[in-house]
């Protein structure tokens, strides 16, 4: 009969939990993990426990970074195996154009603030006006008298008109000059975030883990350059056979896991499954549970992504 190792992390780590800060994952020695009895990682299976196929650690973060801008590789910071913290620099792209567009985008607004502030039409317009109306009033009160004619009236009353008219006209380019600052700050706005886009930045804390471009090449926006990861998180991924269970009765069930280290030790902990795929492929269905990783005391990480793991899954009574 097969015999079954698990032991949670969580005592394995107890004794050098004491001197970290309350909520960190302390590092561990691979000499503390639990040894592997017959050299093969077993597993025994009770009643109500399900043995899953082909199970597999997998990084929950890991993708393609790619470049989010056309050009020129002109400044590489990063290679394969660099660690970098989030908003790290990892690339620069040529910049030059758009480092010219923020300079016409920063003239533009300093014009485009200078026709904000400028009331010279509007107040020409309502002195006009002004004099143009008052013109027209003495002109009225001579024509009521006799001492002026009808068509000279007229001509006053029409310029009076179109000098309010001209208030209206000088109200309506002020609004404008308005709009075109708000539209020269947009403009800067973007020509800033179009600088920006020239240097890829790290998205997160992570590892490179290819470098898919070199220096010197063009590239466009949306290629990828390169292949980043993070194991801070992963998720244990297995096909689980179908006979005599149903899919529903998987969910946020217990989950044992234990992952060949060495030839000597094994990682044991404990989940509960957070997936369960809704297709089924030849009487199998798709679990996942998330598991923190967690830190050797050289400061590296215990799981990787792609091991292979033993997993169990425990049923409710």
């Amino acid at each position: 009969m097969k015999i079954y190792l698990i032991i949670a992390l969580c005592v394995v780590s107890c004794s050098l939990v004491s001197a970290q800060q309350p909520g960190a994952v302390p590092p561990i020695s691979l000499a503390d993990l639990p040894p592997i009895e017959n050299a093969e990682i077993e597993t025994q299976v009770g009643s109500g426990e399900i043995v899953a196929d082909v199970a597999t650690i997998k990084a929950i973060h890991k993708i393609k970074l790619s470049a989010t801008a056309d050009g020129m590789i002109e400044k590489l910071n990063v290679d394969e195996g660099s660690v970098v913290k989030k908003g790290d620099a990892m690339l620069v792209i040529d910049s030059r154009v758009a480092n010219a567009d923020l300079e016409v985008a920063k003239q533009q607004l300093a014009a485009a603030v200078i026709l904000e502030k400028q009331t010279a039409n509007l107040d020409f317009s309502q002195k006009s006006y002004d004099l143009a109306r008052d013109r027209y009033n003495s002109n009225l009160e001579l024509y009521k008298k006799g001492s002026a004619g009808y068509s000279e009236t007229r001509q006053m009353k029409l310029e009076a008109e179109k000098a309010g008219f001209s208030i209206d006209m000088a109200l309506d380019e002020q609004k404008k000059n308005q709009l075109d600052r708000k539209i020269a700050d947009e403009q800067l706005r973007a020509s800033k975030i179009k600088l920006e886009m020239h240097t890829l930045k790290a998205p997160f804390d992570g590892e490179i883990i290819e470098r898919i471009r070199d220096y010197g090449e063009w590239v466009r926006a949306g290629e990828p350059v390169f292949r980043f990861i993070h194991l801070n998180e992963m998720k244990v991924e297995c096909y689980v056979p179908l006979s005599g269970v149903s899919p529903n009765e998987l969910r946020n069930a217990e989950m044992k896991i234990s992952v060949r280290m060495s030839q000597i030790n094994q990682f044991a902990t404990e989940a509960k499954v957070s997936f369960v795929s809704p297709e089924i492929e030849s009487g199998k269905v798709k679990v996942t549970a998330r598991l923190p990783n967690q830190k050797d005391l050289d400061g590296h990480w215990l799981l990787s992504d792609g091991m292979t793991a033993n997993v169990v899954i425990v049923l409710a009574e």
